[in-house]
């Protein structure tokens, strides 16, 4: 929450926040020489994201913060195609018999939501991110 692809890409500072909420919960395992209690994780982590939503609201300059909503999605495809190379012959993806093989595809989609205090989340749209992790969530 409280980060998007745009903020990140306009400002590489922030692309290492939700590591930083991990290496705070170590730094504090550390220092107290052992595990944190469930208690303890939550306070770190809502303490932080707390001043995470604070820091968005500074940098969008007003009272409307943003959230990435992140699904992914299992597909399942009967696929029938062949791609061959042109100069070879050789097939390169796909069944070279022309048999409908089954498919399962993972696709994550994105969606940015606006949130307002005392209002209704304004929804944004779906984009897909990434495909069978072929473009990196890009």
């Amino acid at each position: 929450p409280f980060l998007t692809r745009r903020e990140v890409k306009d400002n590489i500072s922030l692309k290492h926040s939700f590591r930083n909420i991990v290496k705070a919960m170590h730094e504090k395992e550390q220092k107290e020489g052992r595990g944190l209690s469930y208690w303890e994780v939550m306070n770190i982590a809502g303490e932080m994201v707390g001043n995470m939503w604070e820091k968005q609201l500074q940098r969008l300059g007003g009272y409307t913060a943003q959230v990435t909503i992140i699904a992914q999605v299992s597909v399942q495809c009967d696929e029938l195609f062949v791609v061959r190379d042109t100069e070879t012959g050789d097939v390169v993806q796909g069944d070279p018999d022309g048999n409908i093989n089954d498919v399962t595809h993972l696709v994550r989609f994105e969606m940015v939501v606006d949130i307002k205090p005392n209002q209704a989340p304004v929804l944004g749209s779906w984009q897909i991110t990434d495909w069978d992790d072929l473009i990196d969530g890009n």
